[in-house]
């Protein structure tokens, strides 16, 4: 592996694509006593990122990720079938990451801002205030080429009313102001530097 002040000197950008699992938190349902949950499956996640090395050890970064589930209603105490609701979310983020050197490979700790896109066909897009915290590494396979692991913890701010997650009417009760709804993803994929 090249050392960070080799790598600085020669590559100033990197760009990847990456795939994996993505978890994703529930909102709580409070409305004329009725409790529950708006729960969404865990799914396929894409992503990708492009980056401009800053510091010898320091990468700004834009990233996109993209993900398809499904919303479910989940009263307490009414035995399913339960309303569904097919969504998209999307992560359009900027942030940075400081790598470190283990053995062959570069470990990384990142930050990123932005915005979160919810997308359903029967009620469109709602736009939501994230951010997102990442922990990954690289093991280079050629000068130029390396694989990537990652662990990412996005996090989108909830504040004020959302169609997305009004299901039904009893889902409109779900609690969303200043709530914050958390998610965890696993990713792998490729990366190269230019």
């Amino acid at each position: 592996m090249l050392p960070a002040e080799a790598r600085a000197a020669d590559d100033f950008f990197e760009a990847s694509v990456v795939g994996g699992y993505r978890w994703l938190g529930s909102a709580d349902i409070d409305k004329n006593g009725q409790n529950g949950s708006v729960d969404a499956d865990s799914a396929l996640a894409l992503g990708a990122s492009i980056g401009f090395r800053t510091e010898p050890d320091g990468v700004v970064y834009l990233w996109y990720s993209r993900q398809e589930t499904t919303l479910h209603l989940r009263p307490d105490g009414v035995a399913g079938p339960h309303p569904t609701r097919d969504v998209t979310f999307e992560y359009y983020h900027f942030g940075g990451y400081i790598e470190g050197e283990y053995g062959p490979s570069t470990p990384y700790l990142g930050v990123s801002v932005g915005l979160t896109r919810m997308g359903a066909a029967d009620v469109g897009s709602e736009w939501r205030f994230s951010t997102a915290v990442e922990l990954g590494f690289k093991l280079p396979v050629t000068s130029f080429l390396h694989l990537r692991l990652l662990g990412r913890a996005p996090v989108t701010f909830m504040t004020g009313s959302t169609e997305v997650y009004c299901i039904s009417p009893q889902g409109c009760g779900v609690s969303l102001t200043a709530k914050p709804i958390a998610q965890i993803e696993l990713l792998g994929g490729i990366g190269v530097n230019f």
